[in-house]
C-alpha cells in the first residue's frame, strides 16, 4: 500500500502510525532518520500520520529533520492528527485529508512533580501528578477577571482570596511552567507555519491564536473543510487516494499485537522474554526501504515499565558512506510482522560519541514517556 501511495502522489512516503494510548516522543526521531538515510534526498516526501498527540517539543524536530531531505514536505491524514500531530501538519507544505481526517487545537496539558497526585491513576501504575490543561487554568483566571468587571454579573469582592486558594492547590512554579508551555506551543505554531509561509504573512499570527486560544476544548475536531477555510493548504483526498489511505489505516489497526506471542509463533531467533514482561506494539514507522516497530513494556498486572523499538533494515538499502565506516555485524532474524527472514545490521559502540549499539534484537530502550506518555 505504501507503493500505491507513492504512485498516486508521485512522492516517497514514510508512515508514522501510533495506536490509541501511544504518544509522539523523541525516541522516534532516530528511526525516522534511518528511513530518511535510506530514501536519500527526494523532490517530495509525504508523511502518513496517525496520532492523538504527544510531546510538545518533538514536532519541530520531526518537521525540520524531514525537510533536510526534501524541498517539499506533505502530510497525509486519514483519521486523527491531533495536538502535537497537528503541529507536524502545520509545518507541511500540503495537508491531504480524507473525509474522516481531523486536526485539533495545540493548547498543551502538563504534568509537573509539584502538582497534586492524579487520583485516577490506573491500578498497578506508580502514582503520577495530575495533568492540567493550560486552557483550564487560563479560563479560570479569565472567569475571575470577567466576573469582577462586567456590570450585572456576580461580583468578586475579594479576588485575592480566590488567588490565594488557587496557590494552595496549584504551586506558583507550576503556573509559571504551564504559561511557559503555552507560550512554547504558540511559538512552535509560528515557527512551523513560517517554514512554508512568508514570515510577514499576518495569517501566521492569526492561526497561532486560533489553534492555541480559540477552541474551548482540546479534543475539538477540525475537519478538512474547516482547516482549509482557516487558510491552511489542505487538499481533499481523491477517491482513489482516500481508499488507499483508509485501507492502510485498517491494516495498521489490525497489526497491533502482543510481542511475546508473535515471536513464539514465527520461531524468531530473537530472545523471547521469560520474565512475563508484555510487549505490545503501539508505534510503526515504515517506508519501502525499512520498518520499525515501537513496543510498550508492561508487567503481568499491566504496569507500564518503559518502551522498546525493533527495526528491520535491509542491508541492500544501507546509505553510502564516504568516510571510513564503523564496524558492523549482520544477523538473520525473522520479522514478527510478516514472518519473513531478513538481515539485521547492528552497529557497534562508537568510540568517539559513546553511542550504544543496538541489542541482539536490533532494538533500543526508551523511556516510558517516549512510548506511552504525553505532554498534550
Amino acid at each position: 500500500m505504501i507503493e500505491d501511495l507513492q504512485r498516486i502522489r508521485n512522492s516517497k512516503v514514510i508512515t508514522y502510525f501510533l495506536a490509541e494510548g501511544a504518544a509522539i516522543g523523541e525516541d522516534v526521531v532516530v528511526w525516522l532518520y534511518e528511513h530518511l538515510l535510506r530514501l536519500g534526498r527526494q523532490p517530495q516526501i509525504d508523511l502518513y500520520l496517525v496520532s492523538r498527540g504527544g510531546a510538545t517539543e518533538v514536532p519541530w524536530r520531526i518537521v525540520t529533520l524531514i525537510r533536510e531531505f526534501t524541498d517539499r514536505f506533505c502530510v497525509l491524514v486519514p483519521f486523527h492528527a491531533q495536538s502535537a500531530a497537528t503541529h507536524i501538519c502545520l509545518g507541511a507544505d500540503e495537508i491531504v485529508m480524507t473525509e474522516l481526517g481531523q486536526l485539533g487545537p495545540v493548547d498543551p496539558s502538563r504534568q509537573h512533580p509539584l502538582l497534586p497526585e492524579d487520583k485516577f491513576t490506573p491500578p498497578g501504575q506508580d502514582p503520577r501528578p495530575l495533568s492540567i490543561s493550560v486552557q483550564d487554568l487560563r479560563q479560570f483566571l479569565q472567569f475571575v477577571a470577567n466576573e469582577g468587571a462586567e456590570e450585572g454579573r456576580m461580583k468578586v469582592t475579594d479576588p485575592t482570596a480566590i488567588y490565594t486558594e488557587l496557590m494552595r492547590q496549584v504551586h506558583p512554579l507550576v503556573i509559571g511552567a504551564m504559561e511557559q508551555t503555552y507560550s512554547l506551543a504558540k511559538q512552535l505554531t509560528v515557527n512551523l507555519l513560517s517554514l512554508h509561509m512568508d514570515s510577514g504573512d499576518e495569517r501566521i499570527g492569526q492561526l497561532a491564536d486560533r489553534f492555541a486560544d480559540y477552541y474551548k476544548t482540546h479534543s475539538y475536531p477540525i475537519g478538512r473543510k474547516e482547516a482549509r477555510d482557516l487558510g491552511l493548504n489542505v487538499t481533499l483526498a481523491s477517491d482513489e487516494l482516500r481508499d488507499v489511505m483508509w485501507n492502510l489505516w485498517k491494516h495498521y489497526t489490525g497489526r497491533v499485537f502482543h510481542m511475546d506471542a508473535q515471536l513464539a509463533a514465527v520461531g524468531s531467533t530473537a530472545a523471547v522474554p521469560t520474565s512475563k514482561i508484555g510487549l505490545d506494539a503501539v508505534s510503526y514507522v515504515d517506508s519501502d526501504s525499512a520498518s520499525a516497530v515501537g513496543f510498550r513494556k508492561s508487567d503481568p498486572v499491566g504496569k507500564v515499565l518503559g518502551g522498546q523499538w525493533f527495526g528491520w533494515f535491509p542491508t541492500s538499502q544501507l546509505p553510502k558512506v564516504t568516510d571510513a565506516p564503523k564496524e558492523t555485524s549482520v544477523e538473520k532474524v525473522v520479522d514478527p510482522t510478516d514472518g519473513k527472514s531478513k538481515e539485521l545490521v547492528k552497529p557497534e559502540v562508537s568510540p568517539t560519541t559513546g553511542t550504544a549499539a543496538d541489542s541482539a534484537e536490533g532494538s533500543s530502550d526508551v523511556s516510558a514517556e517516549g512510548i506511552s506518555g504525553s505532554t498534550e
